[in-house]
Formats: C-alpha cells, sequence, structure tokens
C-alpha cells in the first residue's frame, strides 16, 4: 500500500510532474502552442508544495497535484496521438469533466483546510 503521508514520495510527485511541465513547455514552444496551462501547472505545484510542507494542507495540495497530473497527462497524450482529441469527441467531454471535478476539488480542499484551522 502506498502510504500518502510519506514526504519523499509525495515530493517526488511533484518533482516528476514539474518536469514533465517543463518538457510540456519546450514542446509547446517548439509546436507554438499556447504556454497558459503549463505556467499555470506550474503555479500550482508550487501552491501544493507550499500548503503540503509549509502550511500542512493536505487535502488541498494533493488535489493540486491531481490537476496538474490530469492536466499534463493529457497534454502529453495528445502530443503523442494527436488524432485522439480531435477524433473522439467523448474523451474531450470526459477530459474536461475531470478537470472540472478536480477544480471543485482543489477548492473544496482549500475550504476544508482553512476551516479546520
Amino acid at each position: 500500500m502506498i502510504n500518502l503521508n510519506n514526504k519523499n514520495f509525495i515530493f517526488n510527485i511533484i518533482l516528476l510532474l514539474f518536469a514533465l511541465c517543463v518538457v510540456n513547455i519546450y514542446i509547446s514552444i517548439l509546436k507554438k502552442d499556447d504556454l497558459f496551462p503549463f505556467i499555470i501547472s506550474i503555479w500550482i505545484l508550487f501552491c501544493s508544495y507550499i500548503l503540503r510542507y509549509k502550511q500542512k494542507k493536505i487535502l488541498s495540495a494533493t488535489a493540486g497535484i491531481i490537476y496538474v497530473a490530469l492536466i499534463t497527462v493529457a497534454h502529453l497524450i495528445s502530443y503523442v496521438f494527436p488524432e485522439i482529441f480531435d477524433e473522439y469527441s467523448f474523451i474531450s467531454i470526459i477530459y474536461i469533466t475531470l478537470l472540472c471535478a478536480s477544480l471543485f476539488f482543489i477548492f473544496y480542499g482549500l475550504y476544508k483546510d482553512f476551516k479546520s484551522r
């Protein structure tokens, strides 16, 4: 069983997602795509790190990590298999639904973490 309270495990996930965001930024620069989602992803990762290790707010930090993971993995899949998001609209709908749910989870986590203060 994976222990999510292990600091090294969560920190390694944050570093891995940061590296994937940097790769996505590099690919976006080469393709001249929009960089906004990746800049926001790096900002959310930074905030998740601060919330998790400095403020001890676990729920909202985990939600931020999940959100960045969704964005990063979806963009990497769209680079490797570009026809998936173009031809299959239900995959785009599922992706948008997951992003909305994870955004709600971020706000809910922030509410619960700072309410318990």
